[in-house]
């Protein structure tokens, strides 16, 4: 719904190419999601990026995701947040110099992967080599 909605939240998606050619069910469920990918990547307020198996990895971190929010009214500035999970639990971190550090790391993820236009033909070209019928 935040997606979708008539004022959607804006996201900034990095994708390592690994989870394009990772099969985690069958074909069809696999074609499907790259489909979704292309889809929800062509909307103006979603720039969905993928980082090349054969570019350079940035950082040497798993999965994280960076929330950040608009002052709210009547409330003031929300601290920004990072989400982890790991296998026995996920955790959320607020401090300002640790989630500082993870907007520095996203910005260079985003700037070693490859835009969001090339980022969908690379999606579609994966799709089409690997996963079509």
């Amino acid at each position: 719904h935040l997606l979708t909605s008539d004022e959607p939240t804006p996201l900034t998606c990095v994708l390592d190419e690994s989870v394009l050619l990772r099969r985690l069910d069958g074909p069809q469920v696999m074609r499907d999601q790259l489909t979704h990918l292309i889809e929800m990547s062509e909307r103006p307020h979603v720039a969905l990026h993928v980082l090349p198996l054969d570019g350079t990895h940035p950082i040497g971190t798993g999965a994280f995701i960076l929330l950040k929010f608009a002052p709210i009214p009547q409330i003031g500035p929300v601290a920004d947040i990072v989400y982890t999970e790991q296998l026995s639990g996920n955790s959320y971190v607020d401090e300002a110099a640790e989630t500082h550090q993870y907007e520095l790391g996203f910005a260079r993820l985003v700037a070693e992967s490859l835009d969001p236009e090339a980022s969908r033909d690379l999606i579609a070209s994966v799709l089409s080599e690997h996963w079509s019928t």
